[in-house]
């Protein structure tokens, strides 16, 4: 998938791609996504083991799609320029950071909590799939990085729906010790895949410069 990602990405010489947006945005995807495994493997679960890193997580990946979502050093972000779609995908990024600050609220109503939490649930699956869209449909991306969010947003429901209040006998399958790392290694994937996409468009980019600088001077002569 990434090698094809690459032959993608240096497929077309003419379109401008956000090549330091997917780079930087890319990284830090793959960061966050990195601590949060750290996180969510850890033996013996304490503050420093999987409460700290799932925190560090979560504001890293929240940075790394902010940077994806508005672009960097002047180049557009992965969804265009409309703030509506802007909004999904920073929405799907705030995600973790939004569910640890939900899990730290002293609820005094259970009933309200579960309302709560089952409503962020459905909430963040459906910001995933928003995000997915509109990355889709702004164009910016090519190829397999253009669609590779709905696989994310697919393994991120179906991880997290079964947790609902309702489908519990579901859910303790959802809940073993693999099966949590699917969402970090989901996340890690797309973090490498958009690095190596704007990687290979630099790449690509620097050629196209070599070769314009060749031909004008063979025109010069």
């Amino acid at each position: 998938m990434l090698i094809e990602i690459a032959k993608e990405a240096m497929n077309t010489s003419t379109f401008i791609r956000p090549r330091v947006t997917t780079m930087v945005g890319g990284a830090g995807l793959a960061l966050g996504a990195v601590i949060w495994l750290f996180g969510s493997s850890a033996q013996t679960p304490s503050f420093l083991t999987s409460t700290a890193p799932a925190l560090v997580s979560a504001v890293v990946v929240l940075a790394a799609i902010i940077v994806l979502a508005i672009g960097a050093r002047g180049e557009s972000g992965i969804t265009g320029a409309s703030l509506i779609s802007r909004s999904a995908l920073i929405l799907f990024g705030a995600r973790s950071l939004l569910l640890i600050v939900f899990s730290a609220i002293p609820f005094t109503n259970i009933s309200l909590a579960v309302a709560v939490g089952d409503s962020l649930i459905v909430l963040f699956a459906l910001a995933a799939f928003a995000a997915a869209i509109v990355v889709a449909h702004a164009k910016i991306l090519r190829g397999v990085s253009r669609w590779i969010l709905f696989a994310v947003a697919l393994c991120f429901t179906l991880v997290t729906v079964p947790t609902l209040t309702g489908l519990t006998q579901v859910g303790l399958f959802f809940s073993t010790p693999g099966v949590t790392l699917v969402m970090p290694g989901a996340l890690l994937i797309l973090g490498l895949s958009y690095f190596l996409y704007g990687f290979a468009s630099t790449d690509a980019r620097r050629t196209q410069i070599a070769d314009s600088a060749k031909s004008h001077a063979r025109a010069s002569r």
